[in-house]
């Protein structure tokens, strides 16, 4: 993901992200942590180690939900509901991330065909 700035602030107007999002309903948290719970099993199965951190309540906003590696391969992931909304932190952490090289992704309930061929790959894409 390789984003200029001009790209970026484009996108947060297009889709009205605010610098401080509200947290997210309960129910949508239970989505999300459901979701989050099927991408951490299958990651492992796959082989790859992850991290999360489970409470960032005094971490810098932003940083991706989950960090994968498999010894070949390093990604950053965002997980999101199929109607969450990346906020403007999280936004910059990926765009970094990925102007620096990283791979990163915000994946999405709807997108686990997608997630298991990117954990799935060998090798560097």
């Amino acid at each position: 993901m390789s984003w200029t700035e001009a790209e970026y602030i484009e996108y947060c107007q297009k889709h009205s992200i605010k610098a401080e999002a509200p947290r997210a309903p309960t129910a949508a948290r239970e989505r999300e942590a459901k979701f989050m719970a099927w991408v951490i099993r299958e990651a492992k199965q796959l082989g790859w180690l992850v991290y999360h951190t489970h409470d960032s309540r005094r971490s810098a906003p932003g940083f991706p939900d989950l960090v994968l590696t498999n010894g070949r391969r390093t990604l950053f992931a965002e997980l999101k509901t199929n109607s969450g909304k990346v906020t403007v932190a999280q936004m910059q952490w990926l765009t970094h991330l990925g102007h620096s090289g990283q791979a990163v992704h915000v994946w999405r309930p709807r997108h686990k065909e997608m997630i298991l061929r990117c954990l799935s790959k060998l090798g560097d894409w």
